[in-house]
Formats: structure tokens, C-alpha cells, sequence
């Protein structure tokens, strides 16, 4: 998804509401997983009473990214490179002993993608539309309007290349279930929706 940020494709993020985390005055952990099961009105509660862990409208969020070392034939002359895209940091070397650092690990200096949270909402995760599927970052198989859009199953180990889904909902599902497991979309949980806008 780093990539679709450089983009522009991606102004839009979904993220699991965890119930445990709000449990409001006068009720029980047990009512509150039975609001956040059963309640339609639980995402209205929640962003009267609950903020969001990920932020708030004009918050600045910095990108992780995982970085990659790439050898040089000098001594002491190592690059370092964005995996996402191969783009070089502005690291002069290499000041870890493993070759690859993780986005978890990525330091703020070299982050190099600041986004700016401009709303939140809670709704059902299936309850996106086709254009907020396209607004998180889901992409065509070919780069024509209208053409299949991609899956992101070949990350689970997809046997089948060149399975493609008609519909961006679709093809979310496939990314959805990728990050959070097979059979995470049938749950269909509340959601944290931020949206953003990139600075740098």
C-alpha cells in the first residue's frame, strides 16, 4: 500500500474497532461485547464517546516503511533503499547488522510520507462503497478504466495468478482478508474509517 500512497491512490484506511478498548460508564465488559455484536447504533455510541486510536481529523501521520540494504562493491558504501519501490534513503550507511529493516522498526527520520487525517467515521466493514474500495488504494490489472481489478490473495498463496475480481469491493475483500485472515470480511466488524490527505 506504500506504493499506492506514492500514487495517490490511496486516501483512505480501515482499521478494526477492538470493543474491549471501550467500555463506557455504568457497563460491563460482557454488555459491551454484546453492544458492539448486536447494536446498530454501537458506531454512533462509539464516536460520541470513544476516540479513535489512530487518530483525529488534522493529526499528522508518519509512514513506516521497510527498508532494504543493497551491497555495494566498495567498502562502506552500502545503499539503502524503500522496498516498497527500490527509492534510495538518506542513509550514508548501514548502521544495523541485519540487512532488512522492518516498517516496524523504521526510525522517523526516514520516513518520507506524512499524512494528514482529514475525518473519522465507524461503520461496518461491509458497508464500503466501490469508490471508498478504490479510495484504499485497490488497483486495476491492467492501467485502463474499467478493467479487472486485482486480487491480493497471492499473498495468502493463491494458486490461480490470474484470478481478478469485476467489482473494487471485490478486490478490498481480497486485501482485507490478506492482512487480517481468511474469513475476516464474513465477520464483518466495526471499523475505524480515516481518511487522508498526503503532505509529503
Amino acid at each position: 500500500m506504500v506504493c499506492a500512497l506514492l500514487a495517490g491512490r490511496k486516501t483512505q484506511t480501515r482499521r478494526a474497532v477492538k470493543p474491549g478498548l471501550y467500555i463506557w460508564e455504568g457497563q460491563s465488559e460482557t454488555d459491551c461485547e454484546h453492544i458492539y455484536q448486536r447494536d446498530p447504533r454501537f458506531g454512533e455510541a462509539l464516536m460520541q464517546h470513544g476516540a479513535c486510536p489512530f487518530g483525529q481529523p488534522g493529526d499528522e501521520l508518519w509512514v513506516r516503511e521497510t527498508i532494504k540494504r543493497v551491497p555495494a562493491s566498495a567498502p562502506m558504501h552500502d545503499a539503502a533503499v524503500y522496498a516498497a519501490d527500490g527509492a534510495e534513503t538518506s542513509l550514508d550507511t548501514w548502521p544495523w547488522e541485519r540487512g532488512v529493516l522492518r516498517a516496524i522498526q523504521c526510525p522517523r527520520g526516514l520516513s518520507r510520507i506524512t499524512l494528514r487525517v482529514t475525518s473519522v467515521r465507524v461503520e461496518r466493514l461491509q458497508a464500503i462503497s466501490e469508490a471508498d474500495a478504490m479510495a484504499e488504494g485497490i488497483e486495476s490489472v491492467l492501467p485502463i478504466d474499467g478493467d479487472p481489478m486485482r486480487t491480493y490473495r497471492d499473498y495468502l498463496g493463491s494458486s490461480d495468478p490470474c484470478e481478478w475480481f469485476g467489482r473494487p469491493r471485490d478486490s478490498y475483500r481480497s486485501l482485507w482478508e490478506s492482512i487480517n485472515g481468511a474469513g475476516s470480511w464474513a465477520e464483518n466488524p466495526w471499523v475505524w474509517v480515516i481518511s487522508v490527505e498526503r503532505e509529503t
